[in-house]
């Protein structure tokens, strides 16, 4: 209802429609298709399904909503968008993006050959996948796969960007957020203190690592701070620090902490990479190169 009143949705000749990126995030779209649910809509009251905004391909926006002009009721609401030379036109309007796409776009993430993992104070990792709307051609300009009946893995989401690709991926609730509570919790208030542990942490696992191998780490953390998100969706799931004995310290906490939170990722990106190649149908033979892996977000540093 609040989407419908923003969106004039009470002077339906200037309703501004949502995208299928948007209607996606409300988990009530159809993402195989071009509207919504239409099992989610009969659990609805009937008000709420007449307020939602009418799901438009970026290509479709209707001619008089694609710019502010005097005729429109957005002109007297949001002065602000009006044009500064003087005509009866202002700003142009867009449906808008989901974050998560915008994410991959920002990290050249946009086929099937990278994923992007965002560290934030949450955490994510996604995929472009083409799959276009009720099986038709993928544009000329995709380079990625083409995946065939979409059955989404457990575990993972699924949110459709245009009518040509899919976003697929998994989120933590604790990404960044698991640092700013080791920093809490050890009283590391300055940044120059905590690239000095991070520079310990390092040396240390290097030197074990030359005398151990891979597997060095004496404690196992799962830092469910916040509960789960993927890949087991359980809000009330809580973390677990085992392995702690007299010989501790808090350099050893935190490295296990952010290996939790790296090892998380890891199994949402593993899960990708099999969807990615249980999906691809336009390929003759398994695509065996695994995606590349861009990372960004605050988070990491």
């Amino acid at each position: 209802i609040c989407i419908n009143r923003w969106t004039g949705g009470n002077l339906k000749r200037f309703e501004f429609p949502i995208s299928p990126s948007e209607a996606s995030w409300t988990g009530m779209y159809a993402f195989r298709g071009t509207d919504w649910d239409e099992e989610v809509m009969r659990h609805l009251p009937h008000e709420a399904r007449e307020a939602l905004p009418s799901p438009c391909g970026f290509d479709t926006v209707p001619d008089h909503l694609l710019a502010i002009h005097g005729d429109s009721p957005y002109w007297d609401r949001w002065p602000e968008l009006r044009g500064g030379d003087g005509s009866n036109y202002g700003c142009r309007l867009t449906p808008g993006i989901g974050d998560g796409a915008c994410a991959n776009i920002g990290s050249k993430c946009t086929n099937d050959g990278r994923i992007a993992v965002t560290v934030g104070t949450s955490a994510a990792a996604r995929i472009v996948l083409t799959l276009p709307i009720d099986g038709g051609s993928p544009s000329s300009s995709s380079s990625s796969i083409t995946v065939g009946p979409m059955n989404v893995p457990p575990g993972l989401f699924c949110y459709r960007i245009d009518a040509h690709h899919v976003l697929v991926g998994g989120a933590l609730t604790d990404g960044g957020s698991v640092v700013e509570w080791l920093r809490s919790i050890f009283n590391i208030s300055s940044d120059e203190a905590f690239l000095e542990v991070m520079a310990r942490i390092e040396r240390k696992y290097v030197n074990e690592r030359n005398k151990a191998g891979d597997d060095i780490s004496a404690i196992t953390t799962v830092p469910f701070l916040s509960g789960e998100r993927s890949t087991g969706f359980r809000s009330g799931a809580t973390g677990v620090l085992s392995g702690i004995t007299r010989e501790t310290t808090a350099d050893d906490i935190i490295q296990s902490c952010l290996e939790g939170m790296i090892l998380r990722l890891n199994a949402v990106i593993n899960l990708i990479v099999n969807a990615r190649q249980s999906l691809a149908t336009s390929n003759e033979e398994e695509d065996e190169e695994r995606p590349v892996i861009i990372a960004s977000g605050n988070g990491l540093v």
